[in-house]
C-alpha cells in the first residue's frame, strides 16, 4: 500500500520520542507544582521542532513531480486509490478502466462508480475543506486520470 506521505520512519520515531519526552516533562512539572527546570522543557520544544523541519521538508518535496513542479490533483488521485481497493475487496476484481477510441471515451464498471460518487465526495471535500476538489474537467481526461492513477498504483504493487 502507497504512503500519502513518503517521510523517513526514523524522523518520525525521533519526532515521536520527543514529543513523548515533552509530554513527560510537562506531567512532572504538574505533580511539582510547577518547580521543574524551564530549561529542559525548553530544550525538548526546540528540538522536537528541529525535527519539523526535515519532515515539513520531505512531505513538500512528495507534493511535486519530478521536475520539481507541484502536483495536481492529489485529493482526487488518493480518492481513486481508496476507491479502487474498496472496489477490489468488495468485488474480487481490480478497478479497470476500458477505453473506446471511436466514441472518445472511458468507461466500465469502476468508472462508472466513481462518476456516481463524485458529486457527493465534492460536496463532502468542499464543504469540510472550504475548497473545491481539484478534479480533470472533462470526462475524458477524468477517464485517462483514473487510467493513470490505476496503472501508477498496480505498477507499486508489483515492485512492493
Amino acid at each position: 500500500m502507497a504512503e500519502l506521505f513518503p517521510w523517513s520512519r526514523d524522523l518520525l520515531l525521533q519526532h515521536w520520542k520527543l514529543t513523548r519526552e515533552l509530554e513527560s516533562l510537562r506531567e512532572l512539572e504538574t505533580a511539582s507544582g510547577g518547580n521543574s527546570d524551564p530549561d529542559a522543557v525548553l530544550g525538548a520544544a526546540e528540538a522536537i521542532t528541529r525535527t519539523l523541519a526535515p519532515l515539513a521538508a520531505e512531505h513538500r518535496n512528495s507534493l511535486r513531480d519530478k521536475a520539481g513542479r507541484p502536483k495536481r490533483m492529489i485529493a482526487f488521485q488518493v480518492l481513486i486509490e481508496g476507491m479502487a481497493r474498496s472496489y477490489r475487496n468488495a468485488t474480487g476484481q481490480r478497478a479497470t478502466v476500458t477505453n473506446d477510441p471511436i466514441a472518445s471515451r472511458h468507461g466500465g464498471p469502476f468508472v462508472r462508480l466513481v462518476d456516481a460518487l463524485l458529486p457527493s465526495v465534492e460536496i463532502l471535500v468542499s464543504g469540510l475543506s472550504g475548497r473545491p476538489l481539484v478534479r480533470p474537467t472533462t470526462d475524458y481526461a477524468r477517464g485517462q486520470e483514473i487510467r493513470r492513477v490505476l496503472t501508477k498504483a498496480q505498477n507499486s504493487t508489483r515492485r512492493g
